[in-house]
C-alpha cells in the first residue's frame, strides 16, 4: 500500500495538470505526438489503474507494470537522483526496476540501475530514513554520496531513454487507453 501512495506522489503534479488523459481511448493514445505520449501514459496509468483500484499495480499486464516502474524511476531520479528514489522508499518493494528497463530494451539504463542498487545496498545503513529525518540530514546525505554518480549517468542517457521508452509505448500502444 505504501508503494501505491509513493506512486501517487510521483504522478500527483502531472495528474492534476492533465485530467484530459484520464479516460482517453486507445485510438486517442495512438494519435498523440511523441512530446505528449510519455506523460499522457503516466497520467492515464495512475488515474485509470490506481484511482479506481488501489492494488492496480499488481493487477495490470506486464507492459503497464514495466511502464509504471520506468515512469516512477524517471520521475524520482530526474528530480532528486537515486538518493531521492531510495529515500522515498522505491527500493523497498521487491520490484525489479532493471527488468522493466530491459523489457523496454533500455539495457544501458538497466545496468545503471543495477549498479546503483548494489551501491545502495552497501550504504543503505548510512542514509536517512523517510519520516525520521530532518531536512538537514536529507540534504547532507547528498554530500559525497556514491549514488550521485549513477544519478548523473542516468540523466546523461535521458534523450536516448525517452526515445526507447516511446518506442516501447508505441510497440505496446494497445495497453494504453480505454
Amino acid at each position: 500500500m505504501l508503494f501505491i501512495m509513493l506512486i501517487a506522489m510521483s504522478f500527483a503534479l502531472v495528474s492534476c495538470m492533465n485530467d484530459k488523459y484520464e479516460k482517453m481511448t486507445k485510438a486517442e493514445f495512438a494519435g498523440l505526438l511523441d512530446e505528449e505520449l510519455f506523460d499522457a501514459c503516466g497520467v492515464w496509468s495512475w488515474k485509470y489503474h490506481f484511482k479506481t483500484n488501489p492494488a492496480g499495480y499488481y493487477k495490470v499486464d506486464d507492459v503497464l507494470r514495466n511502464f509504471i516502474a520506468i515512469y516512477s524511476v524517471d520521475a524520482q531520479v530526474l528530480n532528486g537522483g537515486f538518493n531521492q528514489f531510495y529515500y522515498n522508499g522505491y527500493g523497498d518493494y521487491g520490484i525489479d526496476y532493471a527488468k522493466a528497463f530491459e523489457a523496454a530494451e533500455m539495457y544501458e539504463v538497466a545496468k545503471i540501475i543495477k549498479e546503483a542498487e548494489e551501491i545502495y545496498q552497501a550504504i543503505e545503513h548510512t542514509l536517512p530514513k523517510m519520516g525520521s529525518s530532518t531536512i538537514e540530514e536529507i540534504s547532507k546525505s547528498y554530500e559525497n554520496n556514491p549514488l550521485n554518480y549513477f544519478s548523473s549517468k542516468y540523466a546523461e542517457r535521458q534523450e536516448e531513454s525517452k526515445r526507447l521508452i516511446l518506442n516501447y509505448i508505441k510497440k505496446n500502444i494497445g495497453s494504453f487507453g480505454d
